[in-house]
């Protein structure tokens, strides 16, 4: 069933394209490491000189895409060279509500950027700067994801305790909502639905298979509930649905991680795997205690090692296929970005102590911990990395935000 798109809107705008050459800036970041990485080039975000939050940079085509908002002044997205660091484009085309893509659900494919904002959904030609298509809709939720080639959200019927929820889905370059399936409050003894994912599974007999859990509370009792789904969407019917996986009845709301026949799924105090070809629980491993929380938890695959870290102090890898304990590392820092992974290491900022964090995979052990180089600076207070991290695998350069400056920085080798 085909859904209208209300709100759309094609906007042109002017872009110039011109290439200005970044002048680098010598300077270094203070570490205790003896090959503390250099800065290759700083941009200053904001030149009236206020503070400004930004999300995560993400690279295309040698290209940096990255988020600006001076304090009280709105939003820009930026495409800028990755090499130099000077402006391509720019883009503050909202129909409503200016405000950053919603934590970092975002993504690049086809060379489209997409993002929500709570209650946009946006889709920008990269190559021209352009709104290819906008959504404006007060009942989508702000989680997308971008599964099998596709754009995925949901729509829920309210925004005050919905009855029903619909997962849809379009092209990222055309618009047009497709109605896949939906979950309803009276098949789900009221609890109201919560669909949060989808991932994408390719089945051993070609069939394409949508993973994703319904997160449904019961606002009477209080009460959580987390299901895991797999639909079939060539035999439009469910694969499997695995009833209540979750203990706590909480979880974090990170799309599930899919590897080989194999699907991870962050509970709130639980790191779940499940077998996709027979819907069994394959293992589950357990974080107890008042300070471990997964909830703003991130995780990536690393060989035959699972990566996770916690929103409080630690970081783990686990054996994927067992969940046995690999290594634990404490003082990682906490509230983390996602995982990066490039060069035996995984690296991420900590929203709590405002460090770049790099920590090798092969034994979990820290080799960068670094804070901005601008902190130490006066005219820069609270100075502090932020919202994640792009990683330049060739050119062993990672790209961050500090509040004052949008920085190209050569990460040294953690071996």
């Amino acid at each position: 069933m085909k859904l209208p798109l209300p709100h759309i809107a094609i906007i042109l705008m002017l872009i110039s394209c011109s290439k200005k050459k970044t002048d680098a800036i010598p300077d270094t970041i203070v570490s205790s490491n003896p090959d503390s990485p250099t800065i290759e080039w700083k941009i200053r975000t904001d030149t009236s000189g206020l503070i400004c939050d930004g999300r995560e940079p993400l690279l295309w085509n040698n290209k940096l895409l990255w988020s600006n908002a001076p304090l009280g002044q709105g939003f820009r997205l930026i495409l800028s060279d990755a090499e130099t660091g000077s402006e391509i484009w720019t883009w503050n085309n909202f129909i409503h509500d200016e405000d950053f893509p919603y934590f970092n659900y975002h993504f690049i494919f086809d060379g489209h950027y997409c993002f929500n904002n709570i209650q946009e959904t946006h889709s920008i030609d990269l190559n021209t700067g352009l709104s290819t298509w906008q959504n404006h809709n007060s009942n989508t939720a702000a989680y997308i994801s971008l599964a099998g080639g596709y754009l995925y959200g949901k729509l829920n019927n309210s925004n005050y305790r919905p009855k029903r929820c619909v997962l849809r889905r379009s092209k990222v370059d055309a618009p047009g909502w497709e109605e896949l399936l939906s979950l309803d409050a009276t098949d789900l003894s009221g609890y109201s639905p919560a669909i949060f994912g989808p991932s994408f599974w390719l089945s051993k007999m070609a069939d394409s298979i949508l993973v994703f859990q319904n997160r449904s509370w019961n606002f009477n009792s209080g009460d959580g509930k987390i299901d895991l789904y797999a639909y079939n969407i060539n035999q439009d019917k469910l694969h499997f649905h695995i009833k209540d996986l979750e203990p706590s009845g909480n979880s974090n709301v990170l799309s599930p991680l899919i590897d080989g026949d194999r699907v991870y799924l962050l509970g709130q105090k639980n790191l779940h795997c499940v077998d996709l070809n027979t819907g069994n629980i394959l293992w589950q491993k357990g974080f107890p205690g008042n300070g471990h929380h997964l909830m703003l938890s991130s995780l990536i695959i690393d060989g035959d090692r699972i990566i996770v870290k916690p929103d409080n102090d630690p970081i783990y890898a686990f054996n994927k296929y067992s969940g046995g304990l690999i290594w634990s590392t404490i003082n990682a820092g906490s509230s983390p970005s996602h995982l990066y992974l490039g060069k035996g290491a995984v690296f991420y900022t900590s929203d709590a102590d405002g460090k770049l964090y790099g920590v090798r995979t092969s034994d979990g052990s820290i080799f960068m911990s670094e804070d901005s180089p601008n902190l130490a600076n006066t005219a820069y207070p609270g100075a502090a990395f932020h919202g994640g991290l792009a990683l330049n695998k060739e050119q062993d350069l990672l790209y961050v935000h500090d509040h004052y400056f949008m920085m190209a920085i050569k990460i040294p080798s953690p071996i």
